[in-house]
Order: C-alpha cells, then sequence, then structure tokens
C-alpha cells in the first residue's frame, strides 16, 4: 500500500460484507487502524488532514461516515477521565475536509468544572488550527446538554450530522429543539468566525517577550461576543510555545476557558505530560467584566505545580 501515512504494513482489506458494518471488526481493521494512527503521528497531532482521511477510506472501503465512527474507537484511548473513569471519543470532520480529535480530560484535585469535555477538546483543536466550520461530528456517546449547548455556537450548527455509536445520523438540530443561541443574545458571530479584537498592551515593552506576544494573539482571537472579554493563555513546554483563546457561549457556563484551550493546543502538539509546562501567560483586559486569572492560575497549579505564571494586561480599543 502507498499512503502517505507511511504504515509499515498494509491494512485488512474489508470485505463486501463487513464493508456494510460502520465499525471494524476488533481484530486486524481495528488493529490496523490503530497502528496507522500511532505511526503516522495522527494521534500526537490528534487530527488527520484532509489528504490522510481519503486514503484511509481507499484502503479501508469505508465512505467517510465509518471512518468517523471508527476513528472515535481509537481516540477514546486517549481521553484522560481519573475521576468518571468514562472514555470519550470524538471526530469531527472540518468544511477543509481534515478531521479533527477530540477526548475528555479531567483534573484530579481540580473543581469539576474545569473538566474539558470531548465535543469541546475536538472544537478548540480545530479552532487552533484555523478551521472555519465543522460539518460533521461521530462520539461515542450521546452528546451531554452541556456540549449540545456549546456546539450550538457554531456557523450552521442545526445542519451539522452527529454519528452517536454505531447506528444514530442525526442532524444537531433534532438533538437540541428549541435552541438557545447566539441570535437569542443579538449576536451575528458565531465561534470559528474570525476575529480580530485589536488588543494592546498596557506595557508595550513586553511585547519583546515571544510567550506574551503569543498570549496576545491568541487574546486577539478570542470568541467572546456577549462579554467583550477577550483573554487568551500561552504555555512554554520544551521550548514549544502553545496558546488557547476563550471561547464565551450564549448561555454562559459552557464558555471554554483560556486555559483549557491551551492544553488542548498542548495535547494536540504532541505533549501529553502537562507538568512539563515550564510557563504560562495569560493576556486580559483589566477593565473587561469577567477575567481569567484566577481560575487560570489554579489549574495550572494542579496539572503544573512547578511552572510559573504571570497575567499581563491589554487595553481594548473596540469590539470585534
Amino acid at each position: 500500500m502507498v499512503s502517505v501515512l507511511d504504515s509499515p504494513s498494509p491494512p485488512h482489506r474489508v470485505t463486501s460484507a463487513s464493508a456494510r458494518s460502520p465499525f471494524a471488526e476488533k481484530t486486524a481493521e481495528a488493529e490496523a487502524l490503530k497502528t496507522v494512527l500511532a505511526e503516522s503521528g495522527a494521534f500526537s497531532r490528534m487530527m488527520l488532514t484532509a489528504e490522510e482521511r481519503v486514503i484511509l477510506e481507499t484502503d479501508f472501503g469505508w465512505d467517510t461516515q465509518s471512518l468517523l465512527r471508527n476513528l472515535v474507537e481509537q481516540v477514546k484511548t486517549c481521553a484522560v477521565p481519573p475521576i468518571s473513569s468514562f472514555y470519550v471519543g470524538v471526530a469531527g470532520l472540518g468544511e477543509t475536509g481534515n478531521v479533527y480529535f477530540g477526548c475528555n480530560l479531567e483534573f484530579l484535585g481540580e473543581r469539576i468544572g474545569a473538566t474539558i469535555h470531548g465535543e469541546q477538546f475536538m472544537l478548540a483543536n480545530a479552532f487552533f488550527r484555523e478551521e472555519s466550520r465543522i460539518v460533521m461530528f461521530a462520539v461515542n456517546a450521546a452528546p451531554c446538554g452541556h456540549c449540545r449547548q456549546f456546539i450550538n455556537e457554531l456557523p450552521l450548527a442545526s445542519e451539522i450530522r452527529v454519528l452517536i455509536g454505531p447506528d444514530v445520523n442525526e442532524t444537531f438540530e433534532k438533538m437540541l429543539p428549541f435552541a438557545f443561541g447566539p441570535v437569542d443574545l443579538g449576536s451575528s458571530k458565531h465561534f470559528l468566525d474570525a476575529f480580530d479584537h485589536r488588543l494592546a498592551l498596557q506595557d508595550s515593552s513586553l511585547i519583546s517577550d515571544p510567550l506574551v506576544q503569543a498570549a496576545l494573539e491568541a487574546a486577539q482571537r478570542a470568541y467572546s461576543p456577549y462579554t467583550h472579554s477577550p483573554s487568551g493563555v500561552a504555555l512554554l513546554c520544551k521550548d514549544k510555545i502553545v496558546c488557547g483563546s476563550y471561547v464565551e457561549n450564549a448561555a454562559y457556563n459552557p464558555s471554554l476557558p483560556p486555559m483549557q484551550a491551551a492544553l488542548v493546543s498542548l495535547r494536540a502538539s504532541g505533549v501529553t505530560e502537562f507538568n512539563q509546562i515550564e510557563r504560562a501567560i495569560v493576556v486580559e483586559c483589566k477593565s473587561a467584566p469577567l477575567h481569567q486569572k484566577h481560575s487560570s492560575r489554579e489549574l495550572l497549579a494542579v496539572v503544573a505545580p512547578d511552572a510559573t505564571f504571570d497575567c499581563v494586561y491589554a487595553i481594548p480599543s473596540g469590539h470585534a
């Protein structure tokens, strides 16, 4: 098999009978998919490019829906649920053709509200990759109400196809009837839309610090159409800088803090041990009604107690 995934051995091709099943047999096909994902670096990147997706579909004889369902069974092994012991896997198809992985992350010793849900992980991962829209996603269990509310911030959310387990295929509109979302708060913006809050640092000399610059750029991209409280977090780990932007929700509580978004970015950059974080910066507006400084420092102290933390303030020049 010639493949950009560089699998050392070709996956077992499905027979016409097994091709009708959305799930691979828990033998050769599943093991082959697991091997390809691991050795191609897809697990480390938590994604497949559009080209990689097409090759997998061709090699295994699956359509896109079957591939997404089978990916979920592999991706859920990446979850870290030390509290619930419930493993969630998500695979989302972007408008670009890329596939973004997601899994749930729980933090021992931290409040349960700090948990990153699998669907949130997938969407923050897509945002990190500058995806513009999610058109379909598969998950191994029905999205909870928290995640349905979070998903409702997406462009054309009602049209998204939701695949649950081996059988369910519904539009998101069926998953969240009588939805409350951006339009109810008078917003025409959606998560994954492009934003630029045109922020400037209060202390302009700090822009020479690459970590501060990265956190500022993350804050510029933040999705905060309701409270106008843009913020971003940048993490330094093994000479790698990753960042996360605040993602707001019309129902407020399902909002994703920038520290959690940054941890998703770090995991999607191949780092699985968060205690390797050396330094963190949060950039936010001191005049904003919401602050991320304290909750960011709190979670960092749990996942990386030896890391240093600083908050840098920015000045808003207008709402995006």
